[in-house]
């Protein structure tokens, strides 16, 4: 009986995944706690054939006794370091894992036991190189007209740019596969869709600038508590770091 019930929770716990689309999920498991807000991976890309470190963040994170990956094929714990409590009031555990040259690429999750027994899921992705993102900018706000079959209509839009750096030298200025990947997470909810870059200008072979836009419609469920997360995706799957910001239309 226990079992059938802990499958069918599972299921839902799949359900709640793909709906939410966010990378990070807490849930609760009969005869354990989970934590009371939801943890975040920092990085959230480890590198296939290397020796990595994957750090959680999180409020109410407490030192971390075991780890269980899933799938666990190619790919091992190696280390769990000590919890580190930073200036921001976050609470941060290092996991460093070994990861086979041949490990399948794409997501994995990480389940994260505390001493005190509650439980967390965090996921995070397996890539070929290392792809980086850094300094986030709100461009501009404009006023955009766009054409439907009813006639035009006139919405507002949000200008971001970012620099990134890509290991394998896979993205540039005629790449029409790369995305960005936007998530609202507004705290234990999210969604998320894809944006596609509007320029990319490089700077050399392997780092440049990515400039791309989002309408005020595609955050239409946003509250002012919620925040923006965007991600660069290139056309082999790898993704890179996340970064941070609020909204960018006022009154939501």
């Amino acid at each position: 009986m226990l079992h059938r019930n802990f499958i069918a929770f599972a299921l839902c716990l799949v359900a709640f995944a793909l709906t939410a689309k966010v990378n990070s999920v807490s849930f609760r498991v009969p005869g354990l706690q989970s934590s009371d807000a939801l943890p975040e991976v920092e990085s959230s890309v480890v590198v296939r054939g290397r020796t990595s470190t994957l750090t959680i963040v999180g409020k109410s994170l407490s030192q971390t006794k075991a780890v269980e990956i899933e799938p666990a094929t190619g790919i091992k714990v190696v280390e769990i370091k000590k919890l580190e409590t930073r200036p921001d009031g976050l609470n941060a555990v290092s996991i460093v894992l070994s990861v086979e040259a041949n490990a399948e690429i794409g997501q994995r999750t990480a389940t994260l036991t505390a001493k005190d027994n509650r439980m967390d899921i965090v996921w995070f992705s397996i890539g070929t190189h290392d792809l980086t993102i850094r300094n986030l900018k709100l461009e501009s706000r404009r006023q955009e007209v766009i054409k439907l079959e009813e006639g035009e209509r006139v919405i507002a839009a949000a200008n971001y740019s970012f620099n990134f750096e890509d290991e394998a030298g896979d993205i540039n200025s005629d790449d029409s596969a790369a995305s960005i990947q936007v998530m609202l997470k507004c705290g234990r909810t999210g969604s998320g869709f894809y944006a596609v870059p509007t320029r990319v200008v490089m700077e050399g072979q392997n780092r440049g600038t990515v400039y791309f836009s989002i309408h005020k419609d595609q955050l239409a469920h946003a509250k002012p508590e919620c925040e923006l997360q965007f991600r660069l995706k290139d056309k082999d799957g790898n993704e890179s770091n996340r970064l941070k910001t609020n909204l960018p239309f006022g009154g939501q």
